[in-house]
């Protein structure tokens, strides 16, 4: 801190001012602070290797990323069924351009019926997504198992006549709570096929405890 003094002039007058010049160190001049933002780097991924393709797509529903999910999408379509029967009528089958607009659509669509009360599965397919898809953690609850397919509970398994040459994995959580005597388990089953040497997903299949 420094003190000086001012000297003014009036005719034959002299004032003086006593003055007190402040010096701001350099820590306690104010900051302004820029927000930085980092972008997550995208996923690298060999289509080619079927494991890599697998955790993509799994991290891809678990953030509801429908760009990702489109990289590894089949040529064709790509099918999604709420429970292990897989009817071809009436579930849910995208080309791959169409699922970004689908998933951003407020358009409601019957995609089958609720296992219990037959009620007509009507909602957004974002909603459809969240029910019907990626309801539980499957990425960190699951067992996984290749190329098996299981008969569970009451609801006709019928993959292998619907989806033939084809490759799957499942994400089986057998239970959450122990006070349900396991009848909230739950099942994602990823059906992918080869295309061109590249492992691109062709249905993906919900299930759960059925009566």
């Amino acid at each position: 801190m420094k003190q000086f003094i001012i000297i003014f002039t009036f005719g034959f007058s002299i004032i003086l001012v006593w003055c007190t010049k402040i010096t701001i160190s350099p820590t306690e001049e104010t900051e302004i602070k820029e927000e930085i933002i980092v972008e997550e780097p995208e996923i690298q991924i060999d289509i080619t290797n079927k494991k890599q393709v697998v955790d993509y797509t799994i991290k891809a529903l678990k953030d509801k990323n429908m760009d990702n999910l489109t990289k590894v999408t089949s040529k064709e379509w790509i099918r999604f069924s709420p429970y292990s029967y897989v009817d071809i009528d009436t579930h849910i089958t995208l080309q791959k351009d169409e699922l970004k607009q689908a998933f951003e659509s407020e358009t409601q669509y019957v995609r089958w019926s609720e296992d219990g009360t037959g009620d007509p599965i009507l909602m957004t397919f974002k909603s459809y997504l969240k029910r019907y898809v990626y309801d539980v953690d499957f990425e960190q609850m699951s067992e996984k198992h290749y190329d098996q397919n299981f008969q569970r509970g009451n609801t006709i398994n019928n993959l292998e006549d619907i989806y033939t040459g084809v490759s799957t994995i499942e994400y089986f959580v057998p239970g959450i709570n122990p006070e349900y005597e396991w009848m909230d388990r739950k099942s994602l089953t990823l059906v992918l096929q080869q295309e061109d040497n590249e492992w691109k997903i062709r249905a993906i299949i919900h299930n759960e405890w059925t009566i």
